[in-house]
């Protein structure tokens, strides 16, 4: 049994974006979440190229931070969450890969730490810690459905 991990490959980025968390898609392309520069950088991993790098921010006078992304089930769809401006950002995945902003809706709460897709594609769950809430989002409609009072809510859970 081979406990140690291995050293693959590093992506070195500009200073100062902050990479926070990442997505591979497995067609070779890496989506990274910036918290300091509230960007999705689109990155093809063979390459190690930054091939687009787009604002999460509808407003980029606010003050926010990047935290956490994912994608729809079906993958056409990319979701980025914005502490600050509280806010979820959609954008549309193009058949390059690249990411076309649609629209931002609110996080039903404060301060979005984290947030998942549920199994059936169908809700976002977002731990909003400095609303002290979680807060389940429908994805057709954008409106919270269900609102849980949780102290400091910082991490999601999956939904069967």
């Amino acid at each position: 049994q081979n406990d140690k991990i291995e050293y693959k490959d590093s992506i070195f980025l500009e200073k100062g974006k902050g990479p926070r968390h990442a997505i591979y898609d497995q067609d070779n392309y890496i989506y990274v979440m910036t918290e300091y520069s509230n960007e999705v950088l689109v990155i093809e991993r063979s390459t190690k190229k930054v091939i687009q790098n787009i604002s999460t921010l509808q407003d980029n006078q606010n003050e926010s931070f990047g935290a956490t992304l994912f994608f729809s089930k079906d993958k056409s769809k990319l979701y980025a969450s914005n502490r600050g401006e509280d806010s979820i950002a959609i954008f549309e995945v193009l058949t390059d890969h690249s990411l076309l902003y649609i629209e931002s809706m609110s996080c039903g709460g404060q301060h979005p730490r984290h947030m998942i897709l549920s199994s059936e594609g169908q809700y976002i769950v977002s731990c909003n810690k400095e609303g002290n809430n979680v807060t389940i989002i429908d994805i057709l409609t954008k409106e919270v459905v269900c609102l849980i009072p949780f102290p400091q809510a910082s991490a999601a859970v999956q939904i069967y």
